[in-house]
């Protein structure tokens, strides 16, 4: 999977948007399976939002959503390593 196509942008802080157009179901899913791959190899856990648009909608809208499935993932993260949450802040 060729990341380079694609491009993130910062959103807030420690927060990136990476919007990929024209892309099918299940290549969205080689997509994500690759970053996080790629991810866990450098030691670099995070919580991910993602919301796959099969028909145009408003960005603001597919936002929202993957904003939601972040934040389950977060919980999701803290619940399976509970020691970590006393590093946060």
């Amino acid at each position: 999977m060729e990341l380079e196509r694609y491009r993130a942008k910062e959103r807030f802080g420690d927060e990136f948007l990476a919007i990929a157009e024209d892309v099918s179901a299940d290549g969205f899913d080689a997509l994500v399976e690759t970053v996080r791959a790629r991810l866990s190899d450098a030691s670099c856990p995070m919580a991910m939002g993602l919301h796959y648009a099969a028909e145009p909608c408003l960005v603001d809208e597919a936002v929202r959503w993957a904003d939601g499935a972040m934040y389950e993932d977060k919980r999701a993260y803290y619940r399976a390593n509970p020691a970590s949450a006393r590093y946060r802040g």
